[in-house]
């Protein structure tokens, strides 16, 4: 009876973290190659095409970087990766 009790448990376990690693992996799976504006904490955002959303990671390309109190954006050379750590929110365009 133990081993049973046991056996259900670690399946039941085994089926929350699958879960969750779907959610993460799934998770800005549908902003990948989106024009997009990524608000970031501090205030600043930077537009762009999400190309890679890897991990705790966003990487804009073809981005521009709009800073408060600036009247237009600047763009960026190259790609810029975003920790999403960082960032408040992101709006799809």
């Amino acid at each position: 009876m133990t081993d049973w009790l046991l056996a259900a448990i670690l399946v039941v376990v085994a089926a929350a973290a699958v879960a969750e690693l779907a959610r993460r992996v799934g998770a800005g799976r549908h902003l990948h190659r989106r024009r997009v504006v990524v608000n970031l904490r501090s205030g600043n955002a930077v537009g762009g095409v999400i190309t890679s959303s890897v991990g705790r990671y966003y990487t804009v390309s073809d981005a521009q970087i709009h800073e408060l109190g600036q009247p237009a954006p600047v763009p960026a050379d190259g790609a810029i990766v975003i920790a999403k750590d960082h960032v408040d929110y992101v709006q799809v365009l």
